[in-house]
């Protein structure tokens, strides 16, 4: 399946991380995109990440990693971003 996810749901698979959210980004079979400025605003929030999930900071960056390399994060204002969102339908 191909999905256009926005931060909070990469938000949501963070501090759930056995929740049906997370099981469904780590889907190998699903193809996923998001915008680039989430990695700013994850970063922005990374101590209230920190603070929810009860994780420490490098265990958080790991599952950043983890989920980040499932994700295709694309600019966007690029025309890329709107003909991948517009395939996803």
């Amino acid at each position: 399946m191909k999905a256009v996810i926005d931060t909070n749901i990469i938000f949501s698979s963070l501090l759930k991380r056995q929740s049906k959210v997370t099981r469904f980004l780590l889907d190998p079979s699903n193809e996923l995109y998001c915008c680039n400025y989430s990695f700013a605003e994850l970063f922005k929030y990374k101590d209230r990440i920190e603070e929810l999930s009860q994780l420490d900071f490098d265990d958080i960056i790991v599952l950043m990693k983890v989920l980040f390399s499932k994700i295709r994060f694309i600019h966007p204002f690029k025309k890329s971003f709107l003909f991948h969102v517009l395939n996803s339908l």
